[in-house]
């Protein structure tokens, strides 16, 4: 999406200027300045796309895996797919009314790279849906296990520790954080994975949900970060940041994920579940 005044317009100012000349979209002066004017059009744009059957938010190919696959290890979700879409969607545009009239916390917030959003949403799922990570203690580190796994057959497979479904308890989870990326990003890793361009003109695709008890980002793993610099190996092309890498160490030491059973007979692990803002989104609906 083209840059703005917030990452809240950012969205909506992508493809504005194709709908320029829609009568009455972008409104008259405002007596309360330029800027005024502008949310008041680009509410009036995202009222416009959703009348039109348009949506903000399209559910990436790479996140039909957590509806779909019944092997797949993280965090599952027993809801339609497009019922799912419709809510995200819903709720974005409650949040960016919300912004736009009380100024309140921007609605999407910043990511580990420009193209990489979150939204905060509260789990409207169920109980179903816990938590992707727990704390390690003495009573439990036994319980931890090793594997090597990768999301897709193009990626390096890189070593992970998890906790086997059900050896723990994981608390119900009270948020997902919903990771986005741009369509341009989307674009940008379909061709260097030698993919098709998704056939999409929403300007952001959910490509993972992540369930937690707290509506900020959670560090994703330092492995992921490494991995993150190597776009035709399965990650994103963003160079390591050691700060951002320290950071990550300091809150994995004592975290691991709940992988969904045992990672019996050909189950993966989510290695974009409660650890990986930067799941980057080369699988079809049907790999990991």
């Amino acid at each position: 999406p083209a840059a703005a005044t917030s990452g809240s317009e950012r969205h909506l100012v992508h493809g504005l200027e194709s709908f320029r000349d829609i009568p009455g979209l972008t409104g008259g002066p405002s007596r309360f300045g330029k800027r005024s004017a502008m949310r008041g059009g680009l509410r009036r744009f995202a009222a416009y796309r959703k009348i039109r059957g348009m949506v903000e938010i399209e559910l990436d190919e790479f996140a039909f895996r957590q509806f779909d696959d019944p092997t797949y290890a993280g965090t599952r979700i027993s809801y339609d797919k497009k019922a799912f879409e419709e809510k995200v969607n819903d709720y974005y545009r409650e949040r960016v009314n919300v912004q736009q009239e009380f100024q309140d916390r921007p609605v999407l917030v910043d990511g580990y790279a420009p193209f990489c959003k979150h939204l905060f949403m509260p789990n409207f799922v169920g109980d179903s849906i816990t938590c992707g990570a727990i704390k390690i203690t003495k009573d439990n580190e036994h319980l931890l296990r090793t594997r090597y796994e990768s999301r897709s057959e193009k990626e390096l497979p890189v070593l992970v520790r998890y906790f086997p479904k059900g050896s723990v308890s994981s608390p119900p989870a009270s948020y997902f954080d919903l990771i986005l990326y741009s369509r341009e990003q989307i674009n940008k890793e379909s061709v260097a994975m030698g993919k098709d361009k998704p056939k999409s003109d929403a300007p952001w695709g959910l490509i993972s949900i992540k369930a937690q008890e707290v509506p900020f980002e959670l560090p994703m793993s330092p492995i992921t970060v490494m991995r993150n610099e190597l776009i035709s190996q399965g990650g994103s092309g963003v160079p390591i940041s050691r700060e951002d890498y320290m950071k990550s160490v300091e809150y994995w030491k004592d975290h691991a994920i709940t992988a969904w059973k045992g990672l019996e007979a050909g189950e993966h692990i989510d290695l974009g579940q409660g650890l990986n803002t930067g799941a980057t989104r080369v699988a079809n609906s049907s790999s990991s």
